[in-house]
């Protein structure tokens, strides 16, 4: 056996390793991504592209009461936002926008996405959308929804057959 095989083996599995945490972290992170668009006349000279994609992390938990769901979205003021409840789905629209500080500098880092922005979240239970609330704070938009009906669960005991 030449000393070349093993090596080849061992490379081979680092690049299968490597590739099955690539599309791990792709899987776990698609929700997230969210496309980000650029109106007409936005103002020129901003160092954005066409459209580009930007990190909207979330949290979606589960109460006895309600659906509760955290998106991070610094930057933005209470009325960028736009929340859709529908029997299936909570959609939040918004748009952030740039606003520049400084007249005569130049970027050397802009990892930040700006322009409108569309997130769905399915729900995965009835909901009752008349009664949600939303509140934005320390740049994370919350937004609960009642549960429709209250918990659907119920304890069924078992009984000894004889």
């Amino acid at each position: 056996m030449s000393w070349i095989e093993p090596l080849r083996r061992g490379a081979g599995e680092i690049l299968e390793t490597f590739a099955e945490g690539w599309e791990r972290l792709r899987r776990r992170s698609a929700g997230a991504l969210t496309r980000f668009r650029r109106k007409r006349g936005e103002e020129e000279g901003v160092p954005l592209p066409a459209e580009s994609f930007g990190l909207l992390a979330a949290e979606v938990v589960e109460t006895p009461e309600a659906l509760v769901i955290r998106v991070e979205a610094p930057g933005m003021r209470e009325e960028d936002f736009e929340i859709l409840c529908t029997d299936r789905y909570l959609v939040i629209r918004g748009e952030k926008r740039f606003e520049r500080e400084e007249k005569d500098a130049s970027y050397l880092l802009f990892e930040s996405a700006y322009g409108a922005f569309e997130r769905a979240f399915p729900l995965p239970f009835p909901v009752r959308p008349e009664a949600a609330e939303a509140g934005y704070r320390r740049g994370v938009l919350t937004v609960r929804i009642p549960r429709e009906g209250g918990r659907r669960e119920r304890r069924i005991p078992v009984r000894v057959s004889r």
